[in-house]
């Protein structure tokens, strides 16, 4: 078997990647618990390599944090194998749940795993993550919640309550009856407190409006779903770390409930 792969910090991408940083992941933690779900899932990965001239589609075999490493099932041609082993060029594409995962590898070598031929090479720098913002709403803790703060005209402010999350909006109920949520009503200065992340200021749009099942104080609460306005790449950035947070505190409690009913 060969040694370690390289490390190269200034990898050569191909295709170009997407530079809009708001896309990128770099946490080392966050990285391996998006790989480590898509091989939990046996997703499927598609490499290609050679300028896209060639590609095998394969599956991740192991991912470790401690030694830096990924390892992939080779494809079933040998002949292709081996070009990739020579390739200095490979993208690699998959999905975690409905969210585009794509990221560069380069010195992909031969291992072995379990006793069985593979492919290996580092952890890459930063993983792409596309999103289709309608999917990814998630709800956020009804324990401890998070609120959206509003700058009236008149100076004064008010809260309502966030009750889910994307990278493209919010769902929010107007708890204190102080908001006259109207569809297509802009509100220019708001900002939300996102716990461990930092404070985020944006515009919000009203787009839909519906009384809920709530009733506080008396009345009716209303519920808005808002798009962002004018948030800044490091807020898009900010909200999609804190939506990361909740999946893995999601998940952590879903594998909490599995290994009880076991």
């Amino acid at each position: 078997m060969s040694a370690q792969p390289h490390t190269h910090r200034h990898a050569r991408r191909w295709p170009p990647l997407e530079t809009d940083e708001s896309l990128r992941v770099y946490a080392r933690t966050e990285i391996f618990y998006i790989l480590k779900k898509i091989m939990d899932r046996a997703t499927v990965v598609s490499v290609q390599f050679n300028s896209g001239k060639e590609s095998l589609l394969t599956t991740i075999t192991r991912v470790s944090e401690p030694s830096n490493e990924l390892f992939l099932e080779p494809g079933p041609d040998k002949e292709i194998n081996e070009r990739l082993l020579r390739a200095t060029d490979v993208l690699l594409t998959s999905h975690e749940g409905q969210v585009k995962i794509k990221f560069t590898a380069e010195n992909i070598d031969e291992a072995e795993h379990l006793g069985v031929r593979a492919f290996r090479t580092t952890l890459p720098e930063f993983l792409i993550r596309l999103q289709r913002r309608q999917f990814f709403r998630i709800p956020t803790s009804v324990v401890n919640p998070v609120f959206c703060c509003f700058r009236l005209d008149d100076g004064q402010e008010t809260t309502a309550v966030l009750v889910d999350i994307s990278v493209g909006g919010v769902c929010l109920i107007d708890i204190h009856h102080t908001l006259d949520f109207k569809v297509g009503a802009t509100y220019d200065s708001c900002y939300i407190d996102l716990p461990g992340h930092g404070t985020v200021d944006m515009g919000l749009q009203v787009r839909n409006v519906a009384d809920t099942r709530k009733v506080i104080d008396g009345k009716v609460a209303r519920r808005a779903g808002c798009r962002f306005v004018n948030l800044s790449r490091p807020g898009e950035s900010a909200i999609q770390r804190y939506i990361m947070s909740l999946e893995m505190a999601r998940d952590m409690r879903q594998g909490r409930r599995i290994m009880v009913k076991r």
